[in-house]
Protein backbone atom coordinates (compact mmCIF):
# COMPACT_ATOMS: atom_id res chain seq x y z
CA UNK A 1 0.00 0.00 0.00
CA UNK A 2 1.16 3.95 -0.99
CA UNK A 3 2.32 5.44 1.90
CA UNK A 4 0.10 8.58 2.27
CA UNK A 5 1.35 11.94 1.86
CA UNK A 6 1.05 14.80 3.44
CA UNK A 7 -1.51 17.18 1.99
CA UNK A 8 1.37 20.11 1.76
CA UNK A 9 3.74 18.17 -0.22
CA UNK A 10 1.10 17.16 -2.92
CA UNK A 11 0.11 20.64 -2.68
CA UNK A 12 2.84 21.96 -3.63
CA UNK A 13 3.73 19.16 -6.15
CA UNK A 14 0.88 20.23 -7.84
CA UNK A 15 1.80 23.96 -8.04
CA UNK A 16 5.35 22.95 -9.28
CA UNK A 17 6.74 24.15 -12.83
CA UNK A 18 8.02 21.13 -14.85
CA UNK A 19 10.70 23.31 -16.78
CA UNK A 20 12.49 25.23 -12.94
CA UNK A 21 11.91 22.12 -10.62
CA UNK A 22 10.49 24.78 -8.19
CA UNK A 23 7.23 26.93 -7.06
CA UNK A 24 5.61 28.47 -9.77
CA UNK A 25 6.28 32.33 -10.01
CA UNK A 26 4.03 34.28 -11.80
CA UNK A 27 2.54 31.58 -13.50
CA UNK A 28 0.85 31.27 -16.75
CA UNK A 29 -1.35 28.11 -18.38
CA UNK A 30 -1.07 26.81 -21.76
CA UNK A 31 -4.31 25.98 -23.93
CA UNK A 32 -3.57 22.21 -22.45
CA UNK A 33 -4.20 23.73 -19.25
CA UNK A 34 -0.52 23.03 -18.08
CA UNK A 35 0.84 25.84 -15.44
CA UNK A 36 4.53 27.34 -16.13
CA UNK A 37 6.32 30.00 -15.18
CA UNK A 38 5.96 32.91 -17.86
CA UNK A 39 9.73 33.07 -17.85
CA UNK A 40 10.41 29.40 -17.77
CA UNK A 41 8.16 29.01 -20.61
CA UNK A 42 9.07 31.98 -22.61
CA UNK A 43 12.89 30.97 -22.22
CA UNK A 44 12.19 27.43 -23.66
CA UNK A 45 10.20 28.76 -26.31
CA UNK A 46 13.37 31.24 -27.13
CA UNK A 47 15.92 28.01 -26.90
CA UNK A 48 13.89 25.51 -28.58
CA UNK A 49 14.73 24.68 -32.36
CA UNK A 50 11.04 23.20 -32.92
CA UNK A 51 7.90 25.16 -33.31
CA UNK A 52 6.60 26.06 -29.81
CA UNK A 53 4.84 23.21 -27.63
CA UNK A 54 4.14 22.33 -24.20
CA UNK A 55 7.01 20.87 -22.57
CA UNK A 56 5.08 18.35 -20.48
CA UNK A 57 2.01 16.98 -23.34
CA UNK A 58 3.77 18.24 -26.39
CA UNK A 59 0.59 19.73 -27.62
CA UNK A 60 1.79 22.82 -30.67
CA UNK A 61 1.32 26.48 -28.75
CA UNK A 62 1.41 28.00 -32.69
CA UNK A 63 1.06 31.41 -31.25
CA UNK A 64 2.57 31.30 -27.82
CA UNK A 65 -0.53 32.34 -26.43
CA UNK A 66 -0.62 32.39 -22.38
CA UNK A 67 -2.80 33.19 -19.85
CA UNK A 68 -1.95 34.63 -16.42
CA UNK A 69 -3.62 32.72 -13.58
CA UNK A 70 -4.33 35.31 -10.55
CA UNK A 71 -5.69 32.87 -8.70
CA UNK A 72 -3.36 30.13 -8.75
CA UNK A 73 -0.46 33.10 -8.42
CA UNK A 74 -2.00 34.17 -4.94
CA UNK A 75 -2.30 30.33 -3.50
CA UNK A 76 1.27 29.71 -4.79
CA UNK A 77 2.22 32.82 -2.63
CA UNK A 78 0.20 31.06 0.31
CA UNK A 79 2.25 28.00 0.09
CA UNK A 80 5.45 29.85 -0.34
CA UNK A 81 4.82 32.28 2.84
CA UNK A 82 3.28 28.09 4.60
CA UNK A 83 7.11 26.60 3.34
CA UNK A 84 9.03 29.06 5.17
CA UNK A 85 10.71 28.25 8.45
CA UNK A 86 9.74 31.95 9.39
CA UNK A 87 5.81 30.35 9.55
CA UNK A 88 6.51 27.59 10.87
CA UNK A 89 8.55 29.38 14.03
CA UNK A 90 5.39 31.57 14.18
CA UNK A 91 3.10 28.19 14.27
CA UNK A 92 5.31 26.95 17.17
CA UNK A 93 5.64 29.96 18.88
CA UNK A 94 2.06 30.48 19.00
CA UNK A 95 1.51 26.80 20.06
CA UNK A 96 4.13 27.36 22.50
CA UNK A 97 2.38 30.76 24.48
CA UNK A 98 -1.04 29.15 24.05
CA UNK A 99 0.25 26.08 26.22
CA UNK A 100 1.63 28.09 28.88
CA UNK A 101 -1.86 29.95 28.73
CA UNK A 102 -3.62 26.97 29.16
CA UNK A 103 -1.47 26.06 31.74
CA UNK A 104 -1.56 29.40 33.70
CA UNK A 105 -5.19 29.46 33.58
CA UNK A 106 -6.34 25.73 35.17
CA UNK A 107 -3.15 26.16 37.49
CA UNK A 108 -5.38 29.43 39.17
CA UNK A 109 -8.39 27.08 38.68
CA UNK A 110 -6.25 24.22 40.33
CA UNK A 111 -5.04 26.16 43.52
CA UNK A 112 -8.66 27.81 44.27
CA UNK A 113 -9.96 24.07 44.07
CA UNK A 114 -6.95 23.02 46.09
CA UNK A 115 -7.59 26.11 48.64
CA UNK A 116 -11.50 25.32 49.31
CA UNK A 117 -10.26 21.45 49.30
CA UNK A 118 -7.69 22.62 52.41
CA UNK A 119 -10.81 24.95 53.98
CA UNK A 120 -13.07 22.27 53.86
CA UNK A 121 -10.76 19.20 54.88
CA UNK A 122 -9.33 21.79 57.88
CA UNK A 123 -13.21 22.56 58.97
CA UNK A 124 -13.79 18.76 58.87
CA UNK A 125 -10.69 18.08 61.19
CA UNK A 126 -11.44 21.02 63.34
CA UNK A 127 -15.13 20.00 63.96
CA UNK A 128 -14.22 15.93 64.68
CA UNK A 129 -11.63 17.48 67.20
CA UNK A 130 -14.52 19.84 68.73
CA UNK A 131 -16.99 16.54 69.06
CA UNK A 132 -14.17 14.35 70.20
CA UNK A 133 -13.53 16.81 73.19
CA UNK A 134 -17.09 17.09 73.79
CA UNK A 135 -17.50 13.57 73.82
CA UNK A 136 -14.95 13.45 76.25
CA UNK A 137 -16.13 15.47 78.86
CA UNK A 138 -19.63 14.52 78.08
CA UNK A 139 -18.24 10.78 79.08
CA UNK A 140 -16.75 12.56 82.16
CA UNK A 141 -19.78 13.83 82.79
CA UNK A 142 -21.82 10.43 82.38
CA UNK A 143 -19.24 8.54 85.03
CA UNK A 144 -19.86 11.06 87.15
CA UNK A 145 -23.77 10.79 87.08
CA UNK A 146 -23.07 7.11 87.23
CA UNK A 147 -21.29 7.34 90.61
CA UNK A 148 -24.60 9.49 91.78
CA UNK A 149 -26.32 6.74 90.34
CA UNK A 150 -24.94 4.02 91.91
CA UNK A 151 -24.78 5.90 95.47
CA UNK A 152 -28.10 6.67 94.98
CA UNK A 153 -28.94 3.30 94.36
CA UNK A 154 -27.11 2.35 97.47
CA UNK A 155 -29.10 4.50 99.36
CA UNK A 156 -32.35 3.05 98.16
CA UNK A 157 -31.39 -0.12 98.74
CA UNK A 158 -30.43 0.73 102.74
CA UNK A 159 -33.57 3.05 102.86
CA UNK A 160 -35.57 -0.34 102.01
CA UNK A 161 -34.42 -2.27 104.94
CA UNK A 162 -35.59 0.65 107.42
CA UNK A 163 -39.51 1.29 108.31
CA UNK A 164 -41.51 3.62 109.53
CA UNK A 165 -41.13 7.26 110.17
CA UNK A 166 -37.28 6.98 109.18
CA UNK A 167 -38.51 5.13 106.04
CA UNK A 168 -40.64 8.28 105.23
CA UNK A 169 -38.13 10.70 106.18
CA UNK A 170 -35.19 9.45 103.80
CA UNK A 171 -37.50 8.44 100.82
CA UNK A 172 -38.42 12.36 101.01
CA UNK A 173 -34.75 13.35 100.97
CA UNK A 174 -33.63 11.37 98.15
CA UNK A 175 -36.99 12.52 95.99
CA UNK A 176 -35.46 16.06 96.59
CA UNK A 177 -31.79 15.27 94.45
CA UNK A 178 -31.63 16.37 91.17
CA UNK A 179 -32.48 14.16 88.40
CA UNK A 180 -29.59 12.66 86.56
CA UNK A 181 -29.43 13.59 82.51
CA UNK A 182 -28.01 10.99 80.49
CA UNK A 183 -28.51 13.43 76.93
CA UNK A 184 -26.25 13.40 74.50
CA UNK A 185 -26.25 16.70 72.53
CA UNK A 186 -22.41 15.68 70.69
CA UNK A 187 -24.33 13.59 68.33
CA UNK A 188 -27.04 16.07 67.44
CA UNK A 189 -24.23 18.66 66.87
CA UNK A 190 -22.42 15.74 64.62
CA UNK A 191 -25.59 15.39 62.62
CA UNK A 192 -25.94 19.09 62.02
CA UNK A 193 -22.27 19.39 60.47
CA UNK A 194 -22.99 16.11 58.71
CA UNK A 195 -25.78 17.66 56.81
CA UNK A 196 -23.92 21.18 55.93
CA UNK A 197 -22.11 19.06 53.31
CA UNK A 198 -24.80 16.65 51.90
CA UNK A 199 -26.79 17.93 48.63
CA UNK A 200 -25.28 19.48 45.58
CA UNK A 201 -21.80 19.18 46.47
CA UNK A 202 -19.69 20.05 43.25
CA UNK A 203 -22.56 22.87 42.38
CA UNK A 204 -21.72 24.31 45.19
CA UNK A 205 -17.95 24.21 44.68
CA UNK A 206 -18.79 25.30 41.21
CA UNK A 207 -20.37 28.37 42.94
CA UNK A 208 -17.60 29.03 44.72
CA UNK A 209 -15.48 29.11 42.42
CA UNK A 210 -17.15 31.37 40.08
CA UNK A 211 -16.13 34.04 42.36
CA UNK A 212 -12.56 33.20 41.16
CA UNK A 213 -13.13 32.84 37.54
CA UNK A 214 -11.84 36.31 35.62
CA UNK A 215 -13.46 37.57 33.86
CA UNK A 216 -16.69 35.83 35.17
CA UNK A 217 -20.03 36.43 33.31
CA UNK A 218 -21.08 39.46 33.52
CA UNK A 219 -24.72 41.03 35.26
CA UNK A 220 -25.41 43.87 33.12
CA UNK A 221 -28.96 45.55 31.77
CA UNK A 222 -30.01 47.05 29.04
CA UNK A 223 -29.29 50.95 28.99
CA UNK A 224 -32.83 52.19 27.69
CA UNK A 225 -31.50 55.48 27.77
CA UNK A 226 -30.12 54.47 24.94
CA UNK A 227 -32.34 52.94 22.89
CA UNK A 228 -34.49 53.47 19.84
CA UNK A 229 -37.71 54.95 21.57
CA UNK A 230 -39.68 51.64 19.79
CA UNK A 231 -38.13 49.04 22.03
CA UNK A 232 -39.48 47.77 24.44
CA UNK A 233 -38.18 45.91 27.96
CA UNK A 234 -38.69 44.04 30.75
CA UNK A 235 -38.89 45.32 34.20
CA UNK A 236 -35.57 43.60 34.96
CA UNK A 237 -33.94 45.76 32.09
CA UNK A 238 -32.76 42.17 30.57
CA UNK A 239 -35.14 41.40 27.84
CA UNK A 240 -35.46 43.77 24.82
CA UNK A 241 -38.26 43.47 21.84
CA UNK A 242 -39.07 46.06 19.14
CA UNK A 243 -42.42 47.48 19.81
CA UNK A 244 -43.75 47.35 16.78
CA UNK A 245 -44.27 51.46 17.32
CA UNK A 246 -43.84 54.58 15.77
CA UNK A 247 -42.81 56.59 18.34
CA UNK A 248 -42.10 60.56 18.20
CA UNK A 249 -38.51 60.48 17.48
CA UNK A 250 -38.04 63.86 18.93
CA UNK A 251 -39.83 63.51 22.08
CA UNK A 252 -37.90 63.41 25.71
CA UNK A 253 -34.08 63.50 25.77
CA UNK A 254 -32.75 62.03 23.01
CA UNK A 255 -29.32 62.98 23.32
CA UNK A 256 -28.03 59.10 24.01
CA UNK A 257 -30.60 57.84 21.87
CA UNK A 258 -30.61 55.70 18.62
CA UNK A 259 -33.09 57.20 16.02
CA UNK A 260 -32.65 55.42 13.02
CA UNK A 261 -32.38 52.54 13.55
CA UNK A 262 -33.79 49.87 16.78
CA UNK A 263 -30.56 49.12 18.76
CA UNK A 264 -29.45 49.75 22.22
CA UNK A 265 -25.93 49.71 24.18
CA UNK A 266 -25.53 47.63 27.52
CA UNK A 267 -25.70 49.86 30.65
CA UNK A 268 -21.65 49.52 31.44
CA UNK A 269 -18.96 51.20 29.41
CA UNK A 270 -15.61 49.23 29.40
CA UNK A 271 -12.35 51.34 28.96
CA UNK A 272 -9.73 48.34 30.12
CA UNK A 273 -9.43 44.76 31.27
CA UNK A 274 -11.26 41.55 29.93
CA UNK A 275 -14.74 41.20 30.28
CA UNK A 276 -17.49 38.33 29.35
CA UNK A 277 -21.63 38.65 28.72
CA UNK A 278 -23.59 35.91 26.60
CA UNK A 279 -26.64 37.07 25.31
CA UNK A 280 -29.96 34.29 24.64
CA UNK A 281 -30.68 34.64 21.09
CA UNK A 282 -33.69 31.73 21.19
CA UNK A 283 -35.78 31.28 18.19
CA UNK A 284 -35.10 34.84 16.50
CA UNK A 285 -35.35 34.95 12.97
CA UNK A 286 -32.90 38.34 12.65
CA UNK A 287 -30.82 39.70 15.75
CA UNK A 288 -27.37 41.75 15.69
CA UNK A 289 -25.44 42.18 18.39
CA UNK A 290 -21.62 42.83 19.84
CA UNK A 291 -19.48 46.09 20.57
CA UNK A 292 -19.77 49.07 19.61
CA UNK A 293 -17.46 52.15 20.05
CA UNK A 294 -18.34 54.99 22.55
CA UNK A 295 -18.32 57.43 19.74
CA UNK A 296 -20.76 55.92 16.90
CA UNK A 297 -23.00 58.12 15.15
CA UNK A 298 -26.32 57.58 17.30
CA UNK A 299 -28.56 59.50 14.92
CA UNK A 300 -27.66 58.75 11.58
CA UNK A 301 -28.60 55.64 9.50
CA UNK A 302 -24.98 53.75 9.73
CA UNK A 303 -23.88 50.30 8.29
CA UNK A 304 -22.74 47.82 11.62
CA UNK A 305 -18.76 47.06 10.52
CA UNK A 306 -15.36 48.05 12.52
CA UNK A 307 -14.57 51.07 10.31
CA UNK A 308 -17.99 53.05 11.46
CA UNK A 309 -16.86 51.65 15.49
CA UNK A 310 -18.90 48.11 15.35
CA UNK A 311 -17.22 44.71 16.17
CA UNK A 312 -20.86 42.63 15.76
CA UNK A 313 -22.14 39.26 13.89
CA UNK A 314 -25.82 38.91 13.54
CA UNK A 315 -27.95 36.39 11.96
CA UNK A 316 -30.10 37.50 8.65
CA UNK A 317 -32.49 35.11 6.25
CA UNK A 318 -31.20 31.97 8.14
CA UNK A 319 -27.24 32.84 8.16
CA UNK A 320 -25.19 33.99 10.83
CA UNK A 321 -22.93 36.91 9.19
CA UNK A 322 -19.45 38.49 10.77
CA UNK A 323 -19.99 42.37 10.13
CA UNK A 324 -16.94 43.15 8.58
CA UNK A 325 -16.03 44.78 4.94
CA UNK A 326 -17.44 42.49 2.76
CA UNK A 327 -19.54 40.15 5.12
CA UNK A 328 -17.83 37.59 6.24
CA UNK A 329 -20.37 33.96 6.56
CA UNK A 330 -19.69 31.95 9.88
CA UNK A 331 -19.93 28.20 9.56
CA UNK A 332 -22.74 27.87 12.13
CA UNK A 333 -24.02 24.01 11.53
CA UNK A 334 -26.66 23.85 14.40
CA UNK A 335 -28.50 27.23 14.61
CA UNK A 336 -27.78 29.43 17.70
CA UNK A 337 -29.43 29.58 21.20
CA UNK A 338 -26.92 31.74 23.18
CA UNK A 339 -24.22 33.98 21.87
CA UNK A 340 -20.72 34.53 24.18
CA UNK A 341 -18.96 37.95 23.61
CA UNK A 342 -15.19 38.31 24.81
CA UNK A 343 -13.90 41.88 24.97
CA UNK A 344 -9.99 42.00 25.58
CA UNK A 345 -9.42 45.80 25.67
CA UNK A 346 -5.68 45.06 26.12
CA UNK A 347 -5.54 42.51 23.14
CA UNK A 348 -7.61 44.37 21.17
CA UNK A 349 -9.85 41.57 20.41
CA UNK A 350 -13.81 41.13 20.42
CA UNK A 351 -14.45 37.27 20.19
CA UNK A 352 -17.58 35.59 19.42
CA UNK A 353 -18.76 32.24 20.65
CA UNK A 354 -21.73 29.78 20.52
CA UNK A 355 -21.85 29.74 24.81
CA UNK A 356 -23.31 26.85 24.98
CA UNK A 357 -20.65 24.11 23.13
CA UNK A 358 -18.28 27.27 23.98
CA UNK A 359 -17.23 26.84 20.36
CA UNK A 360 -15.35 29.60 18.22
CA UNK A 361 -17.27 31.69 16.07
CA UNK A 362 -15.13 34.62 15.08
CA UNK A 363 -12.51 37.07 15.92
CA UNK A 364 -12.17 40.72 15.18
CA UNK A 365 -8.41 42.03 15.69
CA UNK A 366 -7.03 45.71 15.72
CA UNK A 367 -10.58 47.00 18.04
CA UNK A 368 -9.50 50.76 19.25
CA UNK A 369 -11.22 52.88 20.92
CA UNK A 370 -11.24 54.67 24.25
CA UNK A 371 -14.58 53.39 25.52
CA UNK A 372 -16.36 50.13 24.29
CA UNK A 373 -20.60 49.58 25.30
CA UNK A 374 -22.10 46.25 24.76
CA UNK A 375 -24.29 46.41 21.50
CA UNK A 376 -27.77 44.97 20.80
CA UNK A 377 -30.52 45.21 18.29
CA UNK A 378 -33.23 42.51 18.96
CA UNK A 379 -34.45 43.23 14.81
CA UNK A 380 -38.17 44.26 13.92
CA UNK A 381 -40.96 42.48 15.09
CA UNK A 382 -41.80 40.51 11.97
CA UNK A 383 -41.32 37.13 10.57
CA UNK A 384 -41.89 35.61 13.27
CA UNK A 385 -38.94 37.42 15.80
CA UNK A 386 -41.34 38.58 18.35
CA UNK A 387 -39.03 36.51 20.83
CA UNK A 388 -36.90 39.27 23.39
CA UNK A 389 -33.37 39.07 22.95
CA UNK A 390 -32.27 38.51 26.66
CA UNK A 391 -29.46 38.65 28.23
CA UNK A 392 -28.36 35.80 30.07
CA UNK A 393 -27.94 35.72 33.65
CA UNK A 394 -25.37 33.17 34.93
CA UNK A 395 -26.46 32.15 39.01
Amino acid sequence: MASAVPPENSLSEELTCSVCCDLLSDPVMLDCMHHFCRDCITSYWDISKTDPSCPHCRKRIPDKSVKTNQLLNKVTEVVKKCSTPEYHYTIEENGHDIRLKIAAEFQTLHEVLFKEEKQLLYSVEEEEEKALSRLKDIVNQLEKQIATLSGSISFIQKTLTKSGDAFIVEAEEMLKRPAVSLDCPVLDNCDQFYNQHKGPFQYMMWRRMLKSIHPAPDSMTYDASTAHPSLIFSNDRRSVTDGNRHPDLHAGDISRRFLQCINVLGSQMYCSGKHYWEVCVGNKTKWDLGVASDYVDRKGRVKLNPKNGYWTIRKLNKQYIAATVPWTALGVVTPLKRVGVYLDCGAEEVIFYDSESMCHLFTFTGVKSEGFYPFFSPGLNENQNSEPLKIHVVL
